[in-house]
């Protein structure tokens, strides 16, 4: 069993403590996983695959899509996954906050362990143009769970970020 993942390619950066994703398509491969929250506690969960009540397993982003769509028809659905510090889970969809955004970890490989993961909280979009950082808008897109994730998005000189006090991880 493996967290699922999502590949991007990009640069982190740190700025007062958090991290930010530059995206890059001429840099390394990086790998995004997206957690489900308990509701209450808002402990993460990273799924792997998910049951539904007739036993057909659902895995890949394409879990993400289901669970938006069928989350609150299906409560006794179980996702498997691991729980932030690795071990492995099972929680039944009326356990999680359906409604809230995904935090999202970033890995540097498809098979670093859950713990290893940094909680990534701006994605940085090159624009050369842009004299200083402005926030932008999340991509509309509602089937990519990078889209419902818990993230701050900017607009970006490359060139100056380290004006702007960020610091390469």
């Amino acid at each position: 069993m493996r967290p699922i993942s999502q590949k991007v390619n990009g640069v982190l950066y740190e700025k007062e403590g958090e991290t930010a994703l530059l995206l890059d398509d001429a840099a390394a491969p990086l790998f995004l996983r997206y957690a489900f929250v308990i509701q209450g506690p808002e402990d993460p969960i990273f799924p792997a695959f998910l049951l539904d009540d007739w036993g057909r397993e659902i895995g890949k982003l394409a879990l993400y899509q289901w669970v938006a769509e069928n989350g609150n028809l299906f409560p006794r659905a179980e996702i498997f996954g691991y729980e932030l510090d690795g071990r492995e889970t099972q929680v039944f969809l009326r356990a999680l906050e359906l409604y809230a955004r995904y935090p999202c970890y970033v890995y540097p490989d498809k098979d670093a362990p859950v713990e290893r993961g940094r909680l990534l909280r701006h994605i940085l979009i090159p624009e050369a143009i842009a004299a200083t950082p402005a926030k932008t808008k999340r991509p509309d897109n509602p089937h990519l769970p990078l889209a419902r994730a818990r993230l701050s998005w900017w607009h970006i000189n490359p060139a100056h970020l380290f004006e702007n006090g960020y610091q390469k991880v």
